[in-house]
């Protein structure tokens, strides 16, 4: 399945799929937010991971800034 192949009904049954999976407290699940401004305010960093190995750390300058 290609991104640019899913939609909102897409989404939902993958998500809904990712559920039924069971992952296990301590499994990784990736996560693609649906908007990042809210997101992103939450964490102090990005944390960059390619192929399972953290290749960089970017930090969030604007953490907080949303009264």
């Amino acid at each position: 399945m290609r991104l640019e192949d899913l939609d909102t009904p897409a989404l939902a049954l993958a998500l809904a799929r990712a559920i039924a999976a069971s992952p296990r407290i301590g499994d990784k699940l990736p996560l693609v937010p649906g908007h990042c401004d809210p997101t992103v305010n939450l964490y102090d960093w990005y944390v960059c991971v390619r192929k399972g190995v953290v290749e960089a750390l970017w930090p969030i300058t604007a953490r907080g800034a949303v009264n």
